[in-house]
């Protein structure tokens, strides 16, 4: 049997919560299997923004987990996804998520996606698995990774004081 695909969607307290309900929906149909964590100012806006009541929007994701479970499946880099949606996102997780601070699950699972840029990872293996595969693609992803791994290191040395404060 083969695994469906999952997605991680986040919701923060942004306005526009309807946004990150569409998502689900739209994954539902897709057959996605989706990993929800709302923020607590999320399920808020839910509230005054939306029909829908926190209990609806959770039977819409497959799993729920809940934003305080740091420990959670999607906080760790062996958490196999497509990816992660924050959809509304709010100033303060923008921030932290740029920032790389995961005071949430939601700020963490963000974090590690972004971390582990596993989708051109996938598309490398994907393309060594097929046969025959084609080389001078396999070389421009690969040129391509490094590229980006660079310029991850130079913005996080532009993003890290140079003195401990």
């Amino acid at each position: 049997m083969t695994q469906r695909p999952r997605l991680i969607v986040g919701i923060s307290g942004a306005s526009g919560a309807i946004f990150g309900v569409r998502t689900l929906e739209a994954l539902r149909e897709l057959d996605v299997e989706s990993h929800l964590i709302l923020s607590r100012a999320a399920e808020v806006t839910i509230a005054q923004e939306t029909e829908w009541t926190v209990k609806d929007v959770h039977a819409l994701a497959d799993v729920v987990h809940a934003v305080e479970d740091i420990g959670a499946g999607p906080s760790s880099g062996s958490f196999r996804s497509l990816g992660m949606i924050v959809a509304p996102c709010s100033v303060r997780s923008l921030s932290e998520i740029a920032a790389g601070i995961a005071s949430t699950l939601l700020t963490r699972a963000a974090d590690v996606t972004l971390k582990e840029r596993r989708d051109l990872d996938d598309v490398i293996a994907r393309l060594l698995e097929a046969a025959p595969f084609d080389q001078l693609q396999l070389q421009r992803l690969k040129k391509r990774k490094l590229l980006l791994k660079d310029q991850i290191v130079v913005l996080d040395d532009k993003l890290t004081p140079d003195i401990i404060a």
